[in-house]
């Protein structure tokens, strides 16, 4: 007789339990922008960004659990590391939230095995902007960068000698470990000669890593970086995902 009271009283404080942590995480559109404004703090934006987010059908199971099968967000600029976006998409998947964390610190505490995909573009002016902050580590006057179809120019003048002298770089960005990208270039002239190869990897190594992904406050993987003209672009999609879809 004990034991069903005992199994009785567990049932009902289980289903009160529920019902109660129903009503403390709200409804649907209550949940999605608890979730809207930890994503916002994950990525630096204030609470007055615009951000355009998409979710599947909430139900109570994912309100409750906390499991999401996706989210996908999209804004204008976003700032990573130094570098400003013009664009930027982001994909969510399998997201499994603690949910007490979220309804009470509205912060995103997600399951390690979350999958997260990126596409950016960065823009000509953007690229200008980071060498300009960067010149007196790179010891290179008014740095400019031209981008192009499937390389970049860099250029400007740096003192050597006492002598202000005009430099030119032609070359490329690489991904290195998916997380970092960096310049790499096989010419650098001096007043139109050739630099010997310790100089050229010298003023190499104090432009890189032009990006840090390990630096930002979540956890993604580059798979390709793809210079066009005026404008550079890194995904972590899959080949064949354009950016034509946003």
């Amino acid at each position: 007789m004990k034991s069903k009271k005992i199994i009785v009283l567990t049932i009902f404080l289980i289903c009160f339990f529920i019902n109660t942590y129903s009503l403390m995480v709200l409804d649907e559109d209550d949940f999605k922008k608890d979730v809207e404004i930890a994503v916002k703090k994950i990525l630096r934006l204030s609470d007055t960004h615009e951000v355009r987010f998409c979710f599947p059908e909430i139900s109570t199971y994912n309100i409750v659990s906390g499991y999401i099968p996706f989210i996908k967000m999209s804004t204008g600029s976003l700032r990573l590391n130094d570098l400003w976006t013009d664009k930027v998409y982001f994909e969510f998947y399998n997201v499994k939230l603690d949910t007490e964390i979220l309804h009470n610190e509205k912060r995103l505490v997600a399951d390690p095995r979350m999958k997260i995909r990126l596409y950016a573009e960065i823009s000509e002016k953007a690229i200008n902007n980071l060498l300009y902050k960067k010149r007196k580590k790179i010891k290179v006057k008014d740095p400019e960068a031209l981008l192009r179809d499937g390389f970049i120019i860099l250029k400007g003048h740096v003192k050597a000698m006492f002598v202000s002298s005009y430099i030119r770089a032609k070359g490329y960005f690489y991904i290195e470990n998916g997380k970092q990208i960096n310049f790499a270039s096989n010419y650098i002239a001096l007043n139109k000669i050739k630099l010997p190869k310790f100089l050229l990897v010298r003023i190499i190594n104090t432009i890189n890593p032009v990006l840090d992904m390990n630096e930002l406050d979540f956890d993604i993987k580059l798979r390709d970086i793809i210079l066009k003209d005026r404008k550079v672009v890194i995904t972590s999609f899959p080949d064949g995902f354009s950016g034509e879809e946003l």
